[in-house]
C-alpha cells in the first residue's frame, strides 16, 4: 500500500471512530475480556421484581422523564459513579418503506442519543407522582427531532460499558375485574346479561345463543334446504324470539377480491331474508365478511402446495388458476360459508299485559297459594326488568309470603338489587344472612352470600378474614354447589389476594396467588371477554408467558373475537422466532382481514386501539408485511 493510500485509510478510520464516539459518547461494548464488567448489571435485571416497571415519558414540552414504579431497585443497578444510561431517541422516519434496507446501527443504537445520565444522581432527584410512580427529568428532545414521531429506548451503562438495551414496548394491562360469579335467582344469573345454558354449571336461563355454519357452493349466494334445516328445526322447536343475528360470511380466496366481497354480502343477505320470515319487526343484524385466508393457509400447510404460503395474496390468487384451483377445490369448497349466530330470548306469554296487570295477577296467584304460577309470573317480571321495561321497585316491593313454599321468590327479590347495582351489596349481604339463619344449608342462599361478600371485601366495606373466607368458599361443595363454580370463586379470591400482597410488597405470596389463578382458570368455563381480561391481568403482573397461554388456542380460528386476536398479536409480535413461522403468518392475515387499519396501527404505539411500537419494523419479515399491506 502506498504512503498516500495508508494516509487515506487512517483518515477514514479516524473519521469512523469520531462518528462512533459522537454517537456513543465514548461508551464501549465490552470485549470478551471485559464481560465481567457487565455481570452486576445483568444480575440486577435478573433479580428485578416482575412488578417493577420503568420507562421514558415525554411531557409534550419536549422534556423527557425517567419513570419507575419502585426506585429501591435502582440501588442494586447503579452502584458506582460510572453507572447510568443514555436514551436512544428513535425516529419513525427510519422505517420508511421507500428504502430497501434500514440504516446500519452503531452498537445497536437506532437513533439520536441523549447525554449520559448518572444513576446515583438520578436516584436523588426522583419525586413521587400523582399516579404513585417516581419520576425525574433526564433529557430534552433535540430541536432537529421536535414534532416528529419518536420512541425512547434506554441503554444501561456500567463502568463505561454498554450492558443492557431496553426497547420501547406498549402493551395494555389492567388489574382484573372479578369474574362475574352471578347470583342464584331461579338459576345462576349474571349481572351483565343472561347467558346461554350450560348444564355442567347449572345454568338454565331465559336467553340462549344458537350457532350454525351454512355452506355455499362456488359462485352461489343461495343454500340448500338441507343445509338450513337444522336452524329451522331449532327455531320451531323452541319458544324463543330472535333478538339479534350475527353473520360472518366467508368466500374462498381464489377469484377477485371485489367479486368475493359481493358474494359475501349476498350470502349474508339471503340468510337474513330467510330468518326474517319467522318474526316481525325487522331483525337487528350484524354482518361481517372476509376472504377465508385463515383456513386456506391451515389446510394447505401439510400439502405439496405449502410453498404458496410464502407468496403475497395477489401472487397466490394468480397461482390459483386452472389446474391449481381444481386440485385445491377439495379444500376451497369448505371455505365458502357463513357462520350464523342467533341471540334468542324466551317469548313472553303475558306480552299483552301491562306491568300493573301482571303484578295484580301475581298477587292473585300468591293469595291462592299457587306457587308455581306465581313463580312463573315473577320470572316474566324479571325479564322485563332486564329489558329495562320495568322499574326495579315494582319487583322488590312485591308482597311475598314469609314461608318456605315462597322461599325461591324471596331469594330472588332479595338478590336482584345486587345484580342491578353492586353498591347495594352490603344491604343484600345482610338480608341474605338473615335468610340464612332462618333457612340454613340452602344452596342458593349460601352461594349468594359468598358472591356478595367478594364485593364487600374488594371495596373494603367491612373486614374479611381471608383464611376463613377461603374455607367458606370451599365448603360450598357441602351444599351442592358444583366444583366448577367453586373454582371460579377461587380465581376471584386469588385476584383480590394478589393485589393485597402486592400492596404490602409481599412479592412471594403475590406470585403464589398468580400461579393459583393460572392453575385454576383452566377448569373454569370462561365466558365472553374473560379470556382477554385474564390475559391482560397476567400482563399487569409481567407474566406475558401466562397471558400467551390463555389466548394461544383460541386465536387460530376464523371466528376469533377481534380484540382477542389483536391482543394476542400485541403479546407475541415482538417474538421474532414466532413471526417467521407459517402458522403466525396465518394469524396475521386473519388480523388483516378482520381489521386492516388496526393491524397497521400495531406498528405505532401512539395510535389508539393497540399500538405496540414502530421498531417492530426492524424485523425484515414484519417490515415486508407492513409495507405490502399498510402503505399505499
Amino acid at each position: 500500500m502506498s504512503p498516500i493510500a495508508k494516509l487515506l485509510t487512517c483518515a477514514v478510520l479516524l473519521s469512523l471512530l469520531k462518528v462512533n464516539a459522537q454517537d456513543t459518547q465514548g461508551i464501549l461494548i465490552p470485549k470478551v475480556t471485559d464481560q465481567n464488567s457487565c455481570q452486576p448489571c445483568r444480575d440486577a435485571f435478573k433479580s428485578k421484581p416482575r412488578d417493577v416497571h420503568f420507562n421514558i415519558t415525554n411531557d409534550n414540552k419536549d422534556d423527557l422523564y425517567f419513570e419507575i414504579t419502585d426506585p429501591r431497585w435502582l440501588k442494586q443497578l447503579f452502584t458506582s459513579p460510572k453507572d447510568g444510561f443514555i436514551i436512544d431517541i428513535v425516529d419513525r422516519e427510519r422505517y420508511t418503506c421507500n428504502t430497501d434496507s434500514l440504516a446500519e446501527t452503531v452498537y445497536g443504537l437506532r437513533g439520536t442519543t441523549t447525554p449520559f445520565v448518572m444513576g446515583k444522581k438520578l436516584i436523588t432527584t426522583l419525586n413521587k407522582t400523582a399516579n404513585g410512580r417516581y419520576s425525574a427529568k433526564v433529557a430534552t428532545i433535540p430541536k432537529s427531532l421536535k414534532g416528529k414521531a419518536l420512541e425512547f429506548n434506554i441503554y444501561f451503562v456500567r463502568q463505561n460499558f454498554f450492558c443492557y438495551y431496553s426497547r420501547t414496548y406498549n402493551l395494555k394491562s389492567h388489574r382484573m375485574n372479578l369474574l362475574d360469579p352471578g347470583l342464584y335467582l331461579d338459576a345462576l344469573t349474571y349481572a351483565s346479561d343472561f347467558k346461554k345454558p350450560n348444564t355442567e354449571d347449572g345454568f338454565n336461563l331465559k336467553n340462549k345463543t344458537l350457532k350454525f355454519v351454512i355452506p355455499f357452493k362456488k359462485n352461489k349466494a343461495t343454500y340448500s334446504k338441507e343445509d338450513i334445516a337444522p336452524l329451522y328445526d331449532s327455531l320451531q322447536l323452541t319458544k324463543f324470539d330472535i333478538k339479534k343475528i350475527k353473520i360472518k360470511a366467508y368466500a374462498s380466496v381464489e377469484g377477485s377480491t371485489a367479486r368475493n366481497a359481493t358474494l359475501q354480502k349476498s350470502r349474508a343477505n339471503s340468510i337474513i331474508k330467510a330468518l326474517q320470515n319467522f318474526q316481525k319487526p325487522t331483525l337487528v343484524n350484524e354482518v361481517e365478511s372476509q376472504e377465508n385466508w385463515v383456513e386456506f393457509y391451515n389446510d394447505i400447510a401439510a400439502t405439496s402446495y405449502a410453498d404458496l404460503t410464502t407468496l403475497n395474496k395477489q401472487q397466490i390468487k394468480a397461482k390459483l388458476q386452472g389446474n391449481t384451483s381444481k386440485a385445491l377445490e377439495k379444500y376451497l369448497k369448505n371455505h365458502r360459508k357463513a357462520v350464523v349466530e342467533l341471540e334468542l330470548e324466551k317469548k313472553d306469554p303475558y306480552k299483552d299485559l301491562t306491568a300493573n296487570a301482571l303484578i295484580d295477577l301475581f298477587a292473585k296467584e300468591v293469595a291462592a297459594s299457587n306457587v308455581t304460577k306465581a313463580n312463573s309470573i315473577h320470572n316474566v317480571l324479571v325479564e322485563r326488568l332486564k329489558n329495562n321495561s320495568l322499574s326495579p321497585d315494582r319487583i322488590t316491593e312485591l308482597t311475598v309470603p314469609d314461608s318456605k313454599p315462597f322461599l325461591d321468590i324471596t331469594i330472588k327479590n332479595t338478590s336482584i338489587p345486587h345484580l342491578l347495582d353492586i353498591r347495594n351489596g352490603m344491604i343484600v349481604y345482610e338480608d341474605l344472612l338473615a335468610l340464612d339463619k332462618k333457612y340454613p344449608r340452602h344452596k342458593k342462599i349460601k352461594y349468594n352470600i359468598i358472591a356478595t361478600k367478594f364485593v364487600i371485601w374488594r371495596n373494603k366495606w367491612a373486614e374479611v378474614d381471608p383464611v376463613r373466607f377461603k374455607l367458606e368458599i370451599k365448603n360450598l361443595k357441602n351444599y351442592g354447589v358444583s366444583s366448577v363454580l367453586i373454582k371460579r370463586l377461587l380465581v376471584n379470591y386469588n385476584i383480590i389476594q394478589s393485589q393485597n400482597f402486592l400492596n404490602k410488597g409481599d412479592y412471594k405470596n403475590k406470585d403464589l396467588c398468580i400461579e393459583e389463578i393460572n392453575n385454576t382458570y383452566k377448569h373454569v368455563n370462561l365466558k365472553g371477554r374473560e379470556h382477554l381480561n385474564l390475559a391482560q391481568f397476567f400482563v399487569s403482573y409481567s407474566r406475558t408467558d401466562l397471558a400467551y397461554n390463555v389466548l394461544d388456542k383460541i386465536v387460530r380460528t376464523i371466528t376469533v373475537d377481534e380484540d382477542v386476536l389483536f391482543y394476542y398479536l400485541n403479546l407475541t409480535i415482538v417474538k421474532s422466532e414466532l413471526t417467521k413461522t407459517k402458522a403466525y403468518r396465518t394469524i396475521m392475515l386473519n388480523a388483516l382481514a378482520q381489521n386492516k387499519s388496526r393491524f397497521c396501527n400495531l406498528f405505532n404505539q401512539y395510535k389508539k386501539n393497540g399500538g405496540v411500537t414502530f421498531q417492530l419494523l426492524e424485523d425484515a419479515y414484519l417490515r415486508a408485511t407492513y409495507c405490502e399491506n399498510c402503505v399505499n
